[in-house]
Protein backbone atom coordinates (compact mmCIF):
# COMPACT_ATOMS: atom_id res chain seq x y z
CA UNK A 1 0.00 0.00 0.00
CA UNK A 2 2.68 2.50 1.00
CA UNK A 3 4.80 1.62 -2.03
CA UNK A 4 1.89 2.55 -4.29
CA UNK A 5 1.33 5.78 -2.38
CA UNK A 6 4.99 6.72 -2.65
CA UNK A 7 5.06 6.01 -6.37
CA UNK A 8 1.92 8.04 -6.93
CA UNK A 9 3.45 10.94 -5.02
CA UNK A 10 6.51 10.87 -7.25
CA UNK A 11 4.43 10.91 -10.46
CA UNK A 12 1.73 13.38 -9.42
CA UNK A 13 1.13 16.45 -11.64
CA UNK A 14 -0.39 18.38 -8.75
CA UNK A 15 1.37 21.62 -7.81
CA UNK A 16 3.76 21.34 -4.87
CA UNK A 17 2.37 22.28 -1.47
CA UNK A 18 3.07 25.66 0.01
CA UNK A 19 6.36 25.92 1.85
CA UNK A 20 5.86 24.62 5.38
CA UNK A 21 6.97 26.37 8.52
CA UNK A 22 10.56 25.24 9.07
CA UNK A 23 10.80 22.97 12.08
CA UNK A 24 13.37 24.56 14.43
CA UNK A 25 13.90 22.52 17.59
CA UNK A 26 15.41 24.04 20.69
CA UNK A 27 19.07 22.99 20.94
CA UNK A 28 21.48 23.11 23.80
CA UNK A 29 20.64 23.47 27.48
CA UNK A 30 21.66 25.44 30.51
CA UNK A 31 24.16 22.73 31.41
CA UNK A 32 26.89 24.02 33.70
CA UNK A 33 30.10 22.87 32.06
CA UNK A 34 32.07 23.63 35.24
CA UNK A 35 30.34 20.60 36.71
CA UNK A 36 29.98 18.20 33.79
CA UNK A 37 29.04 15.19 35.90
CA UNK A 38 25.44 14.88 37.05
CA UNK A 39 24.01 12.21 39.32
CA UNK A 40 20.84 10.85 37.78
CA UNK A 41 18.37 9.49 40.30
CA UNK A 42 14.91 9.51 38.74
CA UNK A 43 12.06 10.07 41.15
CA UNK A 44 10.28 6.97 42.31
CA UNK A 45 7.40 6.36 39.89
CA UNK A 46 3.95 7.19 41.19
CA UNK A 47 2.59 4.10 39.47
CA UNK A 48 5.37 1.50 39.17
CA UNK A 49 5.05 -0.95 36.30
CA UNK A 50 3.45 -4.22 37.33
CA UNK A 51 6.37 -6.58 36.87
CA UNK A 52 6.37 -9.52 39.24
CA UNK A 53 9.77 -10.30 40.65
CA UNK A 54 13.03 -10.25 38.70
CA UNK A 55 11.58 -10.83 35.24
CA UNK A 56 10.98 -8.58 32.27
CA UNK A 57 8.47 -9.79 29.69
CA UNK A 58 9.44 -13.42 30.41
CA UNK A 59 13.17 -12.62 30.38
CA UNK A 60 15.00 -13.18 33.64
CA UNK A 61 16.78 -10.10 34.93
CA UNK A 62 19.49 -10.33 37.57
CA UNK A 63 17.91 -7.98 40.10
CA UNK A 64 16.92 -9.03 43.60
CA UNK A 65 18.72 -12.36 43.63
CA UNK A 66 20.07 -13.31 47.03
CA UNK A 67 23.71 -12.31 46.98
CA UNK A 68 26.02 -11.00 49.66
CA UNK A 69 28.34 -8.37 48.13
CA UNK A 70 31.91 -9.60 47.94
CA UNK A 71 34.71 -7.21 48.92
CA UNK A 72 36.04 -5.27 45.93
CA UNK A 73 38.72 -2.67 45.39
CA UNK A 74 37.59 -1.89 41.84
CA UNK A 75 36.87 1.73 40.88
CA UNK A 76 33.17 2.53 41.16
CA UNK A 77 32.37 -0.30 43.54
CA UNK A 78 31.87 -0.07 47.29
CA UNK A 79 30.07 -2.23 49.85
CA UNK A 80 26.62 -0.98 48.91
CA UNK A 81 26.69 0.62 45.46
CA UNK A 82 27.98 0.15 41.93
CA UNK A 83 28.53 3.47 40.16
CA UNK A 84 27.67 3.48 36.44
CA UNK A 85 28.81 6.15 33.98
CA UNK A 86 26.84 7.42 31.00
CA UNK A 87 27.08 10.52 28.84
CA UNK A 88 25.48 13.24 26.76
CA UNK A 89 26.36 16.27 24.61
CA UNK A 90 23.78 18.67 25.99
CA UNK A 91 26.28 21.44 26.58
CA UNK A 92 26.92 21.76 22.85
CA UNK A 93 25.62 24.73 20.88
CA UNK A 94 24.41 22.25 18.29
CA UNK A 95 23.89 18.49 18.44
CA UNK A 96 22.57 18.71 21.99
CA UNK A 97 19.86 16.18 21.20
CA UNK A 98 22.26 13.51 19.92
CA UNK A 99 21.62 10.57 22.25
CA UNK A 100 19.78 12.88 24.64
CA UNK A 101 17.41 10.18 25.88
CA UNK A 102 20.14 7.72 26.82
CA UNK A 103 21.28 8.94 30.28
CA UNK A 104 17.77 9.09 31.75
CA UNK A 105 16.96 5.68 30.25
CA UNK A 106 19.99 4.11 31.94
CA UNK A 107 19.09 5.85 35.22
CA UNK A 108 15.48 4.65 35.04
CA UNK A 109 16.51 1.05 34.43
CA UNK A 110 19.13 1.25 37.20
CA UNK A 111 16.56 2.57 39.69
CA UNK A 112 14.11 -0.11 38.64
CA UNK A 113 16.74 -2.79 39.18
CA UNK A 114 17.71 -1.30 42.54
CA UNK A 115 14.04 -1.24 43.59
CA UNK A 116 13.88 -4.97 42.80
CA UNK A 117 16.84 -5.56 45.14
CA UNK A 118 19.87 -4.50 43.16
CA UNK A 119 22.41 -6.69 41.42
CA UNK A 120 25.27 -8.71 42.94
CA UNK A 121 24.11 -7.51 46.36
CA UNK A 122 24.49 -3.82 45.55
CA UNK A 123 22.35 -0.90 44.45
CA UNK A 124 23.14 1.13 41.33
CA UNK A 125 23.98 4.81 40.99
CA UNK A 126 24.22 6.52 37.60
CA UNK A 127 26.52 9.46 36.83
CA UNK A 128 26.03 11.30 33.52
CA UNK A 129 28.94 13.21 31.97
CA UNK A 130 28.28 16.10 29.57
CA UNK A 131 31.01 16.22 26.91
CA UNK A 132 29.50 19.05 24.82
CA UNK A 133 30.76 17.13 21.73
CA UNK A 134 34.38 18.31 22.05
CA UNK A 135 35.21 17.14 25.60
CA UNK A 136 34.70 13.38 25.33
CA UNK A 137 38.34 12.57 26.16
CA UNK A 138 38.20 14.72 29.31
CA UNK A 139 34.99 13.05 30.44
CA UNK A 140 36.44 9.61 29.66
CA UNK A 141 39.44 10.32 31.90
CA UNK A 142 37.09 11.35 34.70
CA UNK A 143 35.02 8.20 34.23
CA UNK A 144 38.18 6.11 34.50
CA UNK A 145 38.64 7.35 38.07
CA UNK A 146 35.00 7.33 39.16
CA UNK A 147 32.83 4.58 37.60
CA UNK A 148 32.95 0.83 37.07
CA UNK A 149 31.68 0.88 33.47
CA UNK A 150 30.17 3.20 30.86
CA UNK A 151 26.66 2.24 29.78
CA UNK A 152 24.57 3.79 27.00
CA UNK A 153 26.59 6.97 26.57
CA UNK A 154 24.94 9.27 24.03
CA UNK A 155 28.10 10.89 22.70
CA UNK A 156 28.11 11.97 19.06
CA UNK A 157 31.90 11.41 18.85
CA UNK A 158 32.69 8.46 21.16
CA UNK A 159 35.92 7.66 19.32
CA UNK A 160 37.53 10.60 21.15
CA UNK A 161 37.25 8.64 24.39
CA UNK A 162 38.70 5.37 23.13
CA UNK A 163 42.30 6.03 24.15
CA UNK A 164 41.66 6.95 27.80
CA UNK A 165 39.02 4.25 28.12
CA UNK A 166 41.45 1.66 26.72
CA UNK A 167 44.20 2.79 29.09
CA UNK A 168 42.04 2.12 32.14
CA UNK A 169 40.34 -0.98 30.71
CA UNK A 170 36.89 0.59 30.78
CA UNK A 171 34.04 -1.73 29.70
CA UNK A 172 31.78 0.16 27.27
CA UNK A 173 28.24 -1.19 26.93
CA UNK A 174 27.37 0.80 23.82
CA UNK A 175 23.96 0.33 22.16
CA UNK A 176 24.93 1.81 18.80
CA UNK A 177 26.83 -0.04 16.08
CA UNK A 178 30.57 0.49 15.81
CA UNK A 179 31.13 2.11 12.43
CA UNK A 180 34.88 1.59 12.77
CA UNK A 181 34.55 -2.19 13.12
CA UNK A 182 31.74 -3.65 11.01
CA UNK A 183 32.10 -7.42 10.65
CA UNK A 184 28.40 -7.88 9.83
CA UNK A 185 26.59 -6.84 6.64
CA UNK A 186 25.01 -3.39 6.88
CA UNK A 187 21.20 -3.68 6.71
CA UNK A 188 19.88 -1.64 3.80
CA UNK A 189 16.33 -2.98 3.72
CA UNK A 190 14.87 0.55 3.86
CA UNK A 191 17.01 1.62 0.90
CA UNK A 192 15.86 -1.36 -1.15
CA UNK A 193 12.24 -0.59 -0.38
CA UNK A 194 12.76 3.05 -1.36
CA UNK A 195 14.25 2.03 -4.72
CA UNK A 196 11.36 -0.35 -5.31
CA UNK A 197 8.85 2.40 -4.52
CA UNK A 198 10.56 5.14 -6.52
CA UNK A 199 13.17 4.39 -9.21
CA UNK A 200 14.88 7.74 -8.54
CA UNK A 201 15.91 6.36 -5.13
CA UNK A 202 18.57 4.30 -6.87
CA UNK A 203 20.72 7.46 -6.71
CA UNK A 204 21.71 8.17 -3.10
CA UNK A 205 23.16 11.15 -1.23
CA UNK A 206 24.92 10.25 2.05
CA UNK A 207 24.74 12.98 4.73
CA UNK A 208 26.78 12.38 7.89
CA UNK A 209 28.57 14.39 10.60
CA UNK A 210 32.02 15.81 9.84
CA UNK A 211 33.78 13.51 12.32
CA UNK A 212 35.92 10.38 12.20
CA UNK A 213 32.78 8.39 12.98
CA UNK A 214 30.99 10.16 10.15
CA UNK A 215 33.79 9.29 7.74
CA UNK A 216 33.55 5.63 8.77
CA UNK A 217 29.76 5.73 8.43
CA UNK A 218 29.97 7.20 4.94
CA UNK A 219 32.51 4.63 3.73
CA UNK A 220 30.58 1.71 5.19
CA UNK A 221 27.20 2.80 3.86
CA UNK A 222 28.57 3.73 0.43
CA UNK A 223 30.29 0.35 0.15
CA UNK A 224 27.10 -1.52 1.04
CA UNK A 225 24.95 0.54 -1.32
CA UNK A 226 27.38 0.30 -4.24
CA UNK A 227 27.63 -3.47 -3.80
CA UNK A 228 23.83 -3.62 -3.99
CA UNK A 229 23.64 -1.65 -7.25
CA UNK A 230 22.90 1.84 -5.92
CA UNK A 231 24.73 4.90 -7.23
CA UNK A 232 26.14 7.14 -4.48
CA UNK A 233 25.96 10.53 -6.19
CA UNK A 234 26.77 12.84 -3.25
CA UNK A 235 28.80 12.49 -0.04
CA UNK A 236 28.02 15.44 2.23
CA UNK A 237 29.18 16.41 5.73
CA UNK A 238 27.75 18.71 8.37
CA UNK A 239 29.48 20.20 11.40
CA UNK A 240 28.46 19.39 14.96
CA UNK A 241 29.80 22.70 16.26
CA UNK A 242 27.03 24.96 14.99
CA UNK A 243 23.72 24.54 13.18
CA UNK A 244 24.41 23.60 9.54
CA UNK A 245 22.95 25.43 6.59
CA UNK A 246 20.37 22.77 5.78
CA UNK A 247 19.03 24.70 2.79
CA UNK A 248 22.50 24.65 1.24
CA UNK A 249 22.80 20.92 1.88
CA UNK A 250 19.34 20.38 0.39
CA UNK A 251 20.39 22.35 -2.69
CA UNK A 252 23.48 20.14 -3.07
CA UNK A 253 21.33 17.01 -2.81
CA UNK A 254 18.98 18.39 -5.47
CA UNK A 255 21.88 19.28 -7.76
CA UNK A 256 23.29 15.75 -7.41
CA UNK A 257 20.07 14.21 -8.70
CA UNK A 258 19.68 11.98 -5.64
CA UNK A 259 16.24 10.53 -5.08
CA UNK A 260 17.19 9.09 -1.70
CA UNK A 261 19.14 10.52 1.24
CA UNK A 262 20.85 8.35 3.83
CA UNK A 263 21.28 10.56 6.90
CA UNK A 264 22.98 9.90 10.23
CA UNK A 265 22.01 12.12 13.15
CA UNK A 266 19.31 12.88 15.67
CA UNK A 267 15.68 13.40 14.77
CA UNK A 268 15.36 16.99 16.01
CA UNK A 269 18.81 18.34 15.17
CA UNK A 270 19.44 16.66 11.83
CA UNK A 271 16.77 14.61 10.09
CA UNK A 272 13.75 16.89 10.44
CA UNK A 273 15.61 20.17 9.69
CA UNK A 274 17.04 18.56 6.55
CA UNK A 275 13.60 17.42 5.45
CA UNK A 276 12.17 20.86 6.24
CA UNK A 277 14.75 22.44 3.97
CA UNK A 278 13.09 20.67 1.04
CA UNK A 279 9.68 22.10 1.96
CA UNK A 280 9.48 24.51 -0.95
CA UNK A 281 11.04 22.14 -3.48
CA UNK A 282 9.10 20.60 -6.35
CA UNK A 283 10.17 17.15 -5.17
CA UNK A 284 11.38 15.86 -1.83
CA UNK A 285 13.74 12.87 -1.84
CA UNK A 286 12.98 9.88 0.32
CA UNK A 287 15.10 9.84 3.47
CA UNK A 288 16.42 6.79 5.34
CA UNK A 289 17.44 7.24 8.96
CA UNK A 290 18.31 5.13 11.98
CA UNK A 291 16.86 4.49 15.46
CA UNK A 292 17.64 8.02 16.72
CA UNK A 293 14.74 9.15 14.50
CA UNK A 294 12.36 6.70 16.16
CA UNK A 295 11.02 9.51 18.35
CA UNK A 296 7.25 10.01 18.36
CA UNK A 297 7.42 13.44 20.02
CA UNK A 298 9.85 14.76 17.42
CA UNK A 299 7.90 13.32 14.49
CA UNK A 300 4.55 14.59 15.77
CA UNK A 301 5.94 18.11 16.28
CA UNK A 302 7.55 18.08 12.86
CA UNK A 303 4.35 16.88 11.18
CA UNK A 304 2.38 19.63 12.93
CA UNK A 305 4.88 22.19 11.58
CA UNK A 306 4.37 20.91 8.05
CA UNK A 307 7.70 19.11 7.58
CA UNK A 308 7.37 16.34 4.95
CA UNK A 309 7.98 13.51 7.42
CA UNK A 310 5.90 11.15 5.26
CA UNK A 311 9.09 10.89 3.15
CA UNK A 312 10.92 9.14 5.98
CA UNK A 313 11.92 5.48 6.16
CA UNK A 314 13.41 4.51 9.53
CA UNK A 315 15.36 1.35 10.33
CA UNK A 316 15.37 0.11 13.94
CA UNK A 317 17.07 -3.07 15.27
CA UNK A 318 14.19 -4.09 17.53
CA UNK A 319 10.46 -4.65 17.40
CA UNK A 320 8.60 -1.31 17.54
CA UNK A 321 6.05 -0.22 20.12
CA UNK A 322 3.50 -0.20 17.32
CA UNK A 323 3.64 -4.03 17.36
CA UNK A 324 1.81 -4.01 20.71
CA UNK A 325 1.66 -7.43 22.34
CA UNK A 326 3.94 -8.81 19.61
CA UNK A 327 6.79 -6.70 21.06
CA UNK A 328 6.59 -7.57 24.78
CA UNK A 329 10.13 -6.55 25.74
CA UNK A 330 9.85 -3.19 23.96
CA UNK A 331 6.54 -2.60 25.71
CA UNK A 332 8.03 -3.53 29.10
CA UNK A 333 10.97 -1.15 28.59
CA UNK A 334 8.59 1.63 27.56
CA UNK A 335 6.45 1.12 30.67
CA UNK A 336 9.47 1.47 32.94
CA UNK A 337 10.78 4.53 31.08
CA UNK A 338 7.39 6.23 31.10
CA UNK A 339 6.86 5.49 34.79
CA UNK A 340 10.07 7.39 35.55
CA UNK A 341 9.10 10.23 33.18
CA UNK A 342 12.01 9.28 30.91
CA UNK A 343 11.93 9.69 27.15
CA UNK A 344 10.61 6.71 25.18
CA UNK A 345 12.56 6.81 21.91
CA UNK A 346 14.84 4.61 19.85
CA UNK A 347 17.93 5.89 21.65
CA UNK A 348 16.31 5.42 25.05
CA UNK A 349 15.21 1.87 24.26
CA UNK A 350 18.66 0.90 22.99
CA UNK A 351 20.30 2.43 26.08
CA UNK A 352 17.88 0.42 28.21
CA UNK A 353 19.00 -2.75 26.45
CA UNK A 354 22.63 -1.78 27.04
CA UNK A 355 21.90 -1.41 30.75
CA UNK A 356 20.46 -4.91 31.01
CA UNK A 357 23.50 -6.32 29.21
CA UNK A 358 25.61 -4.56 31.85
CA UNK A 359 23.44 -5.86 34.71
CA UNK A 360 23.69 -9.43 33.35
CA UNK A 361 27.47 -9.06 33.16
CA UNK A 362 27.69 -7.78 36.76
CA UNK A 363 25.61 -10.71 37.94
CA UNK A 364 27.73 -13.20 35.98
CA UNK A 365 30.96 -11.78 37.40
CA UNK A 366 29.64 -12.05 40.95
CA UNK A 367 32.55 -12.12 43.39
CA UNK A 368 34.94 -11.18 40.57
CA UNK A 369 33.39 -7.78 39.96
CA UNK A 370 36.18 -6.16 37.97
CA UNK A 371 36.41 -4.24 34.73
CA UNK A 372 38.34 -7.14 33.22
CA UNK A 373 35.52 -9.56 33.97
CA UNK A 374 32.93 -7.18 32.50
CA UNK A 375 35.10 -6.74 29.37
CA UNK A 376 34.74 -10.46 28.72
CA UNK A 377 30.94 -10.18 28.84
CA UNK A 378 30.23 -7.17 26.63
CA UNK A 379 28.08 -9.08 24.15
CA UNK A 380 25.05 -9.57 26.39
CA UNK A 381 21.55 -10.03 25.04
CA UNK A 382 20.07 -6.82 26.48
CA UNK A 383 17.14 -8.60 28.12
CA UNK A 384 15.93 -9.74 24.72
CA UNK A 385 15.42 -6.35 23.02
CA UNK A 386 18.40 -6.80 20.72
CA UNK A 387 20.36 -10.02 20.24
CA UNK A 388 23.82 -10.61 18.84
CA UNK A 389 22.38 -13.33 16.64
CA UNK A 390 20.15 -10.70 15.03
CA UNK A 391 22.86 -8.07 14.49
CA UNK A 392 21.88 -7.49 10.86
CA UNK A 393 18.11 -7.53 11.43
CA UNK A 394 15.87 -4.47 11.22
CA UNK A 395 12.27 -3.33 11.07
CA UNK A 396 11.54 -0.61 8.50
CA UNK A 397 9.01 2.02 9.54
CA UNK A 398 7.35 4.79 7.62
CA UNK A 399 5.37 7.80 8.84
CA UNK A 400 1.68 8.32 8.08
CA UNK A 401 -0.27 11.27 9.51
CA UNK A 402 2.54 11.90 12.01
CA UNK A 403 2.56 8.32 13.34
CA UNK A 404 4.91 5.41 12.69
CA UNK A 405 3.67 2.54 10.51
CA UNK A 406 5.37 -0.80 9.90
CA UNK A 407 6.54 -1.40 6.33
CA UNK A 408 8.99 -4.30 6.39
CA UNK A 409 8.26 -7.00 7.29
CA UNK A 410 4.55 -6.29 7.16
CA UNK A 411 3.78 -8.86 9.87
CA UNK A 412 4.11 -7.66 13.51
CA UNK A 413 6.68 -9.45 15.64
CA UNK A 414 9.14 -10.07 12.78
CA UNK A 415 12.37 -8.46 11.57
CA UNK A 416 13.98 -8.32 8.12
CA UNK A 417 17.55 -9.60 8.11
CA UNK A 418 20.44 -8.88 5.73
CA UNK A 419 22.06 -11.63 3.74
Amino acid sequence: MLAVALSAMACSDDPPPAAPEVFTPATGTDTDLTDPSTTLIPPAPEDPPEIEGPTLADFDVPCGRDAAPSPSSEVGVDDDVVVVGTGNDRGARFAGSFGAGMPEAVAAMADHCTALGGVAGRGLLVESYDAAVVEVADRAREQCTEVLAVVGAGYATPIAGLEPWAECGMPIFEPRPSWLVTPDPIPIEAHRFAWFAEPAAGAVAVVVPDTLEGEAMALTIASALTADGFAVVADLRFSLGAEPDWIEIADEVTASGAGLIHVEGSCADTVVPLLSAFGAADTVPLVTAGPSTYDQGCIASAAAAGAPVDRLLIQIPFLPLEDGDDAPVTQAFAEILASYAADVSGDALLASAAFWSFADAVDACGAELTRGCLQERLDGEGAGLTRRADATCRVVLGVDAGAFVRILPDEPGRLACAG
